[in-house]
């Protein structure tokens, strides 16, 4: 037999002990032999007596061991405990888990533990009758009704037949085919026959037709319209399209109708869904703003999605830098519509008019330093404050300011001739360190500038002291010309060729 270890109530290994006196002691305090029926390996021989006698078996491992302590059984022993946990915990978990996966009518998403808000408290029972008010689920062709049962949280099904009594909430007979989805009735059961002897839409039960703008709060278990708070259960019925839904998937474009009693919802039917829309690089535009429909939305922060009802929709996108875009769009249930600004052409300055009347002609006008046309007298400008330039070659130059808008700004400009001046006597050194520059163009009337300074029409002549000088020469449908030229005399001239 082989020797083993076992732990003491200390946690410590102590002395070795013979796994064959272990036996002896278990045979001392049982009945029933477990060397015959817990040993693994041979079949044991048959025994000629009930005394100590070991039976005759081979050993597997080839070494000493056995009995109800055999490595074998104790590996299996510790196999089947976790197992058994194992399985013990998965129940647990998977009973645990919750949510809904677009389940049919006659399954339960909503049915939640958490929500302590119930039906059954506003109904008034009457033990005595067989009446409950009960939510249509389903209305069945075969004529059996679905209803979830509002006074005994439980699913039951009825049959209409040519003997139930339907009625609407005024009394009125009605048709079976008249019933929908989420409706609440008074069922009435005959017997225990599974027929309805009456089906009712009882008259303490409001009702809100085909509504948008509903908001279901899942964090308070309401719903909030037209300023009204309402409450929902675990057991109030959610739908759309013939499935029982999650409250949170109801949108607040959605269109639905709701029922209910007091401040509870017994019901809430979605009939028609929503799209949404999707605004592309809409980081172009400065100051976007989103109008659907005349009333100004935003995009969801994290998708960047906006919900909008089924249906067609006026889109229009407004920014400080475009003109007004405006979509027209037609969005059908779940479909995501793009609009796209990349395209978006950006806004031109607003212009105004400004009118000149200049007494001569071949001027050059220039506002807040940029040339106009001096052929045309009437100037588009951007708006706001300018200052205005109007000259020309042996004449005064003429500047005004004023401000552009939506009414046109006028001036009658009168240029006046330079009076020529005798040339006075300087002293020599004064007439060495001077000299004029004369600059002529081909073709002619090309503006001259001198180191960046207009100096006027050619052919123009200036007089300037010594030095080098920058020219560049502008004329209308040909390229500017630039040119150096060093004045180190009297008198110096200059031709700008302007090339075709």
């Amino acid at each position: 037999m082989g020797n083993y270890n076992f732990e003491d109530e200390s946690k410590n290994f102590g002395e070795t002990v013979r796994i064959d006196n272990i036996n002896n002691e278990i045979r001392k305090t049982s009945n029933t032999d477990f060397e015959d029926t817990l040993q693994f390996g041979e079949p044991l021989k048959p025994k000629k007596g009930c005394g100590n006698d070991m039976p005759e078996r081979k050993n597997n491992k080839g070494g000493n061991g056995g009995g109800i302590f055999s490595s074998g059984i104790i590996k299996l022993s510790i196999i089947g405990g976790m197992i058994v946990f194992v399985l013990i915990f998965a129940v647990v978990f998977i009973s645990s888990m919750g949510g809904y996966n677009g389940n049919t009518a006659g399954t339960e998403p909503n049915r939640a533990t958490e929500n302590n808000n119930n039906i059954s408290d506003v109904l008034e029972k009457d033990e005595n009758s067989s009446s409950v008010y009960a939510v249509v689920k389903e209305v069945g062709k075969d004529r059996t009704l679905s209803l979830y049962n509002l006074n005994d949280k439980d699913n039951m099904n009825v049959i209409v037949d040519g003997s139930t009594d339907l009625k609407d909430e005024n009394n009125v007979k009605i048709s079976y085919f008249d019933l929908n989805q989420g409706d609440v009735v008074v069922v009435t059961e005959n017997g225990d026959t599974g027929i309805a002897s009456s089906v009712k839409i009882p008259s303490d039960v409001w009702s809100k037709d085909s509504v948008t703008g509903a908001v279901v709060d899942i964090t308070k278990n309401k719903i909030i319209y037209n300023n009204e708070e309402y409450l929902y259960g675990g057991d109030t019925f959610f739908s759309y399209d013939g499935k029982e839904i999650f409250p949170g998937d109801i949108a607040e474009t959605d269109t639905v109708t709701i029922k209910g009693m007091g401040e509870m919802v017994f019901s809430a039917v979605v009939e028609s869904g929503h799209g949404y829309v999707v605004i592309e690089n809409g980081e172009k535009v400065e100051n976007l703003k989103i109008d659907i429909d005349g009333s100004e939305t935003i995009q969801d922060e994290k998708t960047g999605l906006i919900e909008v009802s089924s249906g067609q929709h006026i889109v229009t996108l407004t920014g400080d830098n475009i003109d007004d875009y405006i979509v027209n769009i037609n969005v059908t249930e779940k479909e995501r519509i793009n609009i796209d600004l990349s395209e978006v052409k950006e806004k031109e300055d607003e212009k105004g008019i400004i009118d000149l009347n200049v007494n001569v002609k071949g001027y050059t006008v220039l506002v807040n330093g940029e040339k106009y046309d001096g052929n045309s007298a009437i100037l588009q400008v951007p708006y706001g404050e300018v200052k205005i330039e109007v000259s020309k070659a042996g004449y005064e130059k003429w500047t005004a300011d004023a401000t552009v808008s939506e009414e046109p700004v006028s001036f009658d400009v009168e240029l006046k001739e330079i009076e020529e001046q005798k040339p006075v006597q300087q002293p020599a050194e004064e007439k060495k360190n001077e000299g004029s520059i004369t600059i002529y163009s081909e073709p002619g009337w090309a503006d001259i500038y001198i180191d960046g300074e207009y100096i006027g029409v050619s052919p123009v002549m200036v007089k300037l002291p010594y030095g080098k000088y920058k020219i560049k020469g502008e004329l209308e449908g040909y390229d500017d010309v630039k040119m150096d030229i060093t004045l180190d005399g009297p008198e110096k001239t200059a031709t700008i060729n302007f090339e075709g």
